[in-house]
Order: C-alpha cells, then structure tokens, then sequence
C-alpha cells in the first residue's frame, strides 16, 4: 500500500519570463518619482575575436559594452566604467580573475563563455566554483541573460539584496535578482527584505511568497509522488543539471532532471515538463527503468528518455529557479566526478548501468502500469476514492514486471 506519510522540497514550475515586467518597473519608477538610474555596461573580456559578437549580443539585451583583453587588468575597467554597474563577460577566462571578480564585485553578474566549461562537467564546476554565475558557449543564451540584467539593474525600488548588497529593486526584480544571480550562492538566513520574515530558505520564501503572482509556486499536489528522468542522447551523452546551490549542498552541483508530480500530473508528464524546465530539452520516454518506495512509502518513478529532436537538444543555460543549467556528459566524464560533485550521486548509479545494458528499460504501454499513470493522476488530483484502489493496481504492476524493477529508495 502506497501511502504518503512525507515532504519533500519542492520544484517550482518555469514560465516564461514576463514581457511585461519592463513596462511594470517603469511604472513603478514613475510612481516614486525617483530618476532612472545610470546606464548600464558590459565589460566583454574576450580573446579569439570573440569580442565584437559577444558586444553585439549586449547591445541587443539594451547595454552599452566595451571589449577588453581577459586578464586582470580588466578588473581596473569596472570602476573606470561610467554607469550603476558593470556585467562582465569572460572568454577563455583565467581563474584568478573569476575569482577576483567574486570577492570584489559580488553585484556583478559573470558569464563564462568558453566551450571547454560549457562541454565538460568537471570544468563546468570549476568555473562555478572560481566565480562564475554562469557558463555557456552560446551567444544567444547570453542575450537572453544580459536582458534579464537589464531588467535588475534598470529598476527602481525600495529593496535591498541581503547576499550582494545590490539597491534600488524593486520586488519583482528582486524576486528575478535572487533565482538568477545568486543561484549559484548559498543564502544566509536573513529576514526577507520584502515583508521581514526570517524563513529558512530566503531563495524558496521569495519564490512562493513575492514576485509575479503568475510565477509563484502552486499549490502541491495532496499525493505526493516524483519523476525522475534519465536522459540519453544518440550519442550515448547523458543529461546533467546544476541544481540551484541552495538546495544542491552550497554549490551548483550535479543532478538529473527530478521534481514532484503536479496535481492531475501522470508520472510520465511529470518526468516530460521537470527535464524542459530544469535542462531546457523537450523529451520523449521510452521506457522505465525503476520503481522505488521509500521508508515513508513515497514512490519515485525513474524513466529512460530521449531528446524529441537529437539534432537541437542544447540545454539549458540561463540560471532560474529551476537550475543554474545543464549539459550533456559522457559516462566517463560522470563516473569520474567525485561523489561530491553530485547533490545525490544518482547519475553515477544510474548512467553506468543504462549505458552498459546492465539496467534495461521496461515498458511504459502496458495495461498495469497505464492504469498505475491514471490513478496517479486521481490522486494528484486529489480524489479520496483512489486511495482504496492503490493496494490492487500496485499488486498488479508487481505481478507485471520483473523484481528488479523495484527498489526500496
């Protein structure tokens, strides 16, 4: 009998970022009265020729950009800068300047545009580690970032940031300013600069309590179940996220595409909309790898999957609420990460064995376990009468598929 006896935390649901909220912070500014602020930079520290692209995607975004070489003379160019901040953007970039960049200019917002971190999990890591707040070999996804900079540092508001002392915000941008500037932090435990509550998880109270009321956490699901998905690409690549530091062990670390299913949610959709949300890639399932209850009785359904389009399956790179990003890694590349580097080393379990045929997938189209998927959905839903029915469907999807399926987790 699968029963539900305990929490876990939440995953909120990504939406896209509001068009509107641009035309909101001028109104607000409107209605202080207070004069916008300076204009904006971006400090492209760029090698290779990399600079005038990188400088046209920050013109795009609406910020002004001046091209440097990337060493640490670049760090003189941040107060010489005439503007309320500076955004630096480092190609190819030295540790010692990531790491100055951190401890000096903690409002700063650093991209780390380089295929060598953007394509390997361990230098993925260090890059976070130096003092990157972002990684990706995509000029597209910078402009997408820069923009989002735009909006924080061209606001106008009463609010504070605890972490990094960034002024002038107002509620929305400082919703926006925590979940994607500082989720690669650990936050303190201070009170709410909003409302003065002292929660325990500033980044979670600040996602489900302020900000646009459209992009706080719904309500959760009264049977609590979760999805995971195990991702692999044509090429044997498999899908790693970087979990938001807060809830990943102080740091970015890795994960896979894993959250609660939403009320009315079967597990499959579930494991569909957490790999879109926290990895940017729209999947397909193909089959189930494992079924496991915990000592709560709470399932967990582990799903192999696919990308929809293997030929654009890019991850994700722009840190949100969901994750910091994701990338596709060899098994090689993930056995040899350390323990550490995981927020559960799930995927050094896991993508060993899928890929080596040793945990082969089951199934997902068979009579038991679709009507496991429909009860699902009743109980998510919160339909009492499905719980008396629970025993015999699970009975009958034990009677289906082999032991090894399920585990206690």
């Amino acid at each position: 009998d699968i029963t539900v006896k305990a929490e876990e935390a939440r995953r909120g649901k990504k939406r896209a970022f509001p068009l509107n909220w641009s035309a909101d912070l001028r109104s607000e500014r409107a209605a202080m009265d207070d004069p916008p602020p300076a204009e904006v930079w971006t400090l492209v520290a760029a090698a290779g020729g990399r600079g005038p692209e990188l400088s046209a995607a920050a013109h795009r975004a609406g910020l002004r950009a001046e091209a440097v070489p990337p060493d640490e003379a670049a760090l003189g160019s941040i107060d010489r800068l005439p503007g309320r901040l500076a955004v630096v953007l480092a190609q190819s970039p030295e540790k010692t300047l990531l790491q100055a960049l951190r401890r000096g200019h903690a409002h700063v917002f650093t991209i780390a545009v380089d295929e060598a971190f953007a394509r390997c999990p361990a230098s993925r890591l260090a890059a976070f580690d130096a003092g990157a707040r972002m990684v990706t070999s995509s000029v597209a996804a910078v402009e997408e970032a820069l923009a989002k900079v735009s909006v924080i540092f061209n606001s106008c508001g009463p609010f504070v940031c605890s972490v990094c002392g960034l002024g002038r915000l107002s509620e929305n941008a400082l919703h926006l300013h925590m979940h994607f500037h500082h989720a690669v932090d650990t936050i303190p435990e201070d009170p709410c600069p909003i409302c003065a509550e002292r929660p325990r998880n500033l980044a979670v109270h600040l996602h489900q309590n302020h900000g646009p009321p459209a992009e706080r956490e719904p309500p959760p699901a009264p049977y609590a179940t979760f999805a995971w998905c195990v991702c692999r690409r044509l090429d044997g690549r498999f899908l790693l996220v970087n979990e938001p530091a807060g809830i990943a062990g102080g740091r970015p670390n890795f994960w896979l595409p894993a959250g609660r299913v939403d009320r009315g949610e079967s597990l499959q959709e579930a494991c569909r909309r957490e790999a879109l949300e926290e990895a940017g890639v729209p999947v397909k399932v193909t089959g189930l790898l494992r079924l496991m209850v915990d000592s709560h009785q709470t399932l967990r359904a582990v799903f192999l999957a696919e990308p929809e389009d293997d030929a654009h399956a890019e991850p994700k790179s722009v840190p949100d609420w969901e994750s910091v990003g994701a990338m596709w890694a060899e098994v090689e590349e993930v056995q040899n990460l350390k323990e550490s580097d995981f927020r559960h080393p799930d995927p050094q379990d896991l993508y060993p064995k899928v890929a080596s045929g040793h945990l082969k997938p089951e199934p997902v189209d068979t009579k038991e376990f679709l009507a496991l998927e429909a009860l699902i959905r009743r109980l998510t839903a919160g339909d009492a009468r499905a719980e008396r029915e629970l025993a015999s469907v699970w009975r009958s999807v034990q009677a289906a598929y082999p032991p090894a399926v399920f585990q206690r987790g």
